[in-house]
């Protein structure tokens, strides 16, 4: 007797979030990670992705970032002490004789990884890649990127302290501070996307 093999019909889900993301989340039953498989309700929770709250946690996960410039067509990378705003434009102070500060003279293109390093082997995993614009803040712009740098860096110190070390800076001339505008940032999270790097809406930072 011959019996006739019917396949299951594909079954596939397609989300176009209201918020004009630059993804269109797309699952096929059969061919999804098996994460999704097994919990489908994580695509609604990408319909609408809490963007700021998800990169706020990345950036407070490390006060460091990797930093790279050009030069002649070649690549520095450098670990700097950042802090960030509500727009999140990074800001960090160097001195001007350093590398990566000469470098951003010649060219105000960088880009920036922002990731912190407590996790695990088989951990899930997050972090932050984005391209920018450098320059170094005129003295008009310099109070606001202090305000900014010290509240981060130094969480717990006292009023008095804070001025005290803004004051010290402000006499050492050959330490400037930099704001670093995103041109472009891209976000990566094991819990939500998979291996699946994603571009985070230009109206989360512009």
């Amino acid at each position: 007797m011959n019996i006739k093999n019917e396949s299951q019909p594909e079954l596939s889900f397609r989300f176009t979030p209201k918020t004009s993301l630059n993804f269109d989340i797309m699952c096929n039953i059969t061919q999804a990670p098996k994460r999704y498989k097994s919990n489908l309700s994580l695509l609604i929770i990408m319909k609408n992705f809490n963007w700021k709250k998800h990169l706020v946690e990345c950036m407070d996960s490390t006060l460091f970032c990797a930093l790279s410039t050009i030069e002649n067509g070649r690549t520095w990378t450098c670990p700097v002490l950042f802090a960030y705003d509500e727009k999140f434009n990074l800001y960090f102070i160097s001195m001007l004789n350093s590398k990566h500060m000469q470098n951003i003279e010649k060219d105000e293109q960088v880009s920036v990884a922002v990731y912190s390093t407590k996790f695990g082997v088989d951990d899930d995993v997050f972090g932050i890649q984005m391209v920018g614009k450098a320059k170094v803040l005129p003295k008009n712009e310099v109070e606001r990127a202090y305000e900014i740098y010290h509240k981060r860096k130094f969480p717990e110190a006292n009023l008095l302290k804070q001025q005290l070390h803004k004051t010290m800076l402000k006499l050492m001339k050959k330490w400037k501070f930099v704001k670093i505008a995103p041109i472009e940032i891209h976000y990566f999270d094991t819990r939500f996307f998979d291996e699946e790097r994603q571009i985070v809406p230009k109206e989360v930072y512009k």
